[in-house]
């Protein structure tokens, strides 16, 4: 019997746009990624991070590494990579980020981080974080998702590949218009803008094999 061929595969986040966001000059998400039985035995990996979008738009290609990374990981055969990406994050949520941060670098409850680290350094701290300890109370709401089907055997040692991975909305978005006025009556109507399940753009993302020494 033919042993299974495995890869050590780096992932990494390029890009991201959200058609639907375009009208927002400035939003900040939880991308929540997910690897899909990458192995016998394995169901599934989990990683989160911290997005700040632009007009609904991302450009990662010439980020740091550390804001690229999605998963390092070994993969088998058939497995899948499954991104959401939830509605922009509150003020008081990207606080309670910087608390949580802080006190597992610290090893200190998130009570205690206004005593230890003086407020304006939080937004310095590192952008990745898991969104089940940071939003407890509260669960996020997804505005878009999107899955690709992969096989190890379709990436090639020393090689990188780039994939695009469509995202599907989640919601259904609304437009209401004024007909109307100047001293006559006034109507409003409401007109769908997007509905759940119509595409709402794509991620861009690179698989890279890890040489093996």
């Amino acid at each position: 019997m033919a042993g299974r061929i495995q890869k050590e595969l780096e992932i990494v986040l390029l890009g991201i746009e959200i058609p639907s966001l375009n009208g927002k000059n400035h939003s900040t998400h939880i991308l929540q990624s997910a690897l899909i039985w990458p192995r016998c035995g394995i169901a599934q990996k989990n990683s989160e991070k911290q997005l700040a979008l632009t007009g609904g738009k991302l450009d990662l290609r010439n980020a740091g590494w550390c804001r690229q990374i999605l998963f390092k990981e070994v993969v088998e055969s058939l497995f899948g990579l499954e991104l959401k990406l939830t509605a922009s994050l509150s003020q008081s949520e990207l606080a309670d980020f910087g608390r949580f941060i802080a006190g597992q670098a610290l090893d200190i409850g998130a009570d205690e981080i206004e005593d230890r680290i003086p407020g304006g350094q939080l937004a310095s701290l590192p952008l990745v974080y898991f969104s089940r300890n940071l939003l407890k109370n509260k669960t996020p709401e997804v505005i878009a998702s999107g899955t690709l089907d992969l096989s190890a055997e379709q990436f090639m040692e020393g090689e990188t590949l780039e994939l695009e991975l469509p995202l599907i909305s989640q919601r259904e978005l609304m437009r209401q218009q004024r007909i109307g006025g100047k001293r006559g009556p006034i109507k409003y109507t409401r007109e769908k803008r997007l509905g759940k399940g119509e595409p709402d753009g794509s991620a861009r993302i690179a698989f890279r094999v890890l040489e093996k020494k």
